[in-house]
């Protein structure tokens, strides 16, 4: 978004502006709901893992939230299950609508207000660091102060997430913020995540397989009231939620079908098809593998693979599509081997 490249439309979850809205609105009293619903979690007897993983506490969350989350999700949309997907085609009215609500929630006031919330906490988190050494009981209890409000009190693990919550937030803020003003921009789309109801994007060229787009801003507003401040981070990072999207085949190439880090464990339809692209989930990781299933359990169809590479990530589905005979590239090669790009060419309706 800051770059000097081109680019028409931007697409964005629309879990996204679930809690947007009050973010900007009130930065103090969200971030001190979320440091009050972190430090509650982290008491709970179901939380013991002394790992400071983010994503890793934000996942155990999720999965214990599961249930309560969705169904709020499910309640929020209340004329949900009588749309017929294809005649919910956003008009020009809500999309114009929908511009003027977001660039009106990212004016430079608010976002600078934000930022100047944010940043405040971030001093002081950086003042009581020190103090913070390993032999500090973990069960110490401390407060942090913005001015003269106390944010909660905490224990070092629910501290230590805190910190960490900050920087995802405001890279989210940043990347609406980048969107709505960039210059030769034509829309934004935003789309909300479903299992079975499927439509939107760009007809032919982009497709959504497990989300439909809206542009309905009170029914987005309807859904981000029922969450709680953690419950909308945790959506905002989790694997399930990923958004997944199929380029179909034409005249000129075969299909292509970006899985995110989409574990894609859902009924939903593939368009497997001999030739076509896919990436692998989540940087192949082995705990992303249901599209790996369905393309097994649909034929096994010849399939260029490409796996992005990530340190982090253990990456045996690359010896398992090996292995199953399947065209596999990487932007970085095993065992340390210089990293390189990678560039699809279609000819003749075939990907090389």
């Amino acid at each position: 978004m800051r770059s000097d490249l081109h680019c028409k439309e931007v697409w964005l979850p629309a879990i996204w502006l679930l809690k947007l809205e009050d973010l900007l609105s009130n930065p103090c009293s969200f971030l001190s709901q979320l440091s009050e619903e972190i430090n509650e979690f982290c008491r709970e007897e179901y939380s013991k893992s002394w790992r400071i993983s983010l994503s890793g506490f934000l996942s155990e969350f999720y999965l214990e939230n599961r249930d309560k989350i969705l169904r709020k999700l499910r309640e929020g949309d209340p004329d949900k299950d009588t749309r017929s997907g294809v005649n919910d085609a956003a008009s020009r009215k809500d999309e114009t609508e929908l511009m003027g609500f977001v660039s009106n929630l990212v004016t430079t006031e608010r976002v600078n207000e934000y930022f100047n919330q944010s940043n405040s906490l971030r001093v002081e988190i950086s003042k009581i660091r020190d103090e913070l050494e390993p032999k500090k009981s973990s069960n110490e209890v401390f407060s942090i102060y913005v001015g003269s409000r106390p944010y909660i009190e905490f224990t070092r693990k629910s501290f230590l997430l805190l910190k960490k919550s900050v920087t995802p937030i405001n890279n989210l803020v940043e990347i609406v913020k980048a969107a709505s003003s960039k210059q030769g921009i034509d829309r934004i789309r935003f789309f909300l995540y479903d299992e079975k109801m499927v439509f939107g994007g760009h007809v032919g060229i982009l497709e959504p397989l497990n989300s439909y787009e809206t542009s309905n801003v009170n029914r987005i507003s309807q859904i981000g009231n029922t969450l709680s401040a953690l419950e909308f981070l945790a959506l905002t990072v989790v694997n399930e939620q990923s958004l997944v999207f199929r380029s179909p085949s034409s005249s000129s190439s075969k299909e292509v079908i970006f899985f995110a880090d989409s574990d894609f464990n859902i009924e939903n339809r593939i368009f497997w098809e001999d030739g076509m692209i896919a990436t692998t989930p989540h940087h192949g990781s082995k705990s992303n593998r249901g599209p790996y299933d369905l393309w097994s359990k649909e034929g096994r169809k010849r399939v260029i693979w490409l796996r992005t590479y990530h340190h982090s990530t253990e990456n045996n589905s690359h010896a398992f599509l090996q292995c199953c005979g399947q065209e596999v590239h990487c932007t970085k090669r095993h065992k340390g081997e210089k990293a390189r790009n990678i560039i699809f060419v279609a000819e003749n309706g075939s990907w090389k």
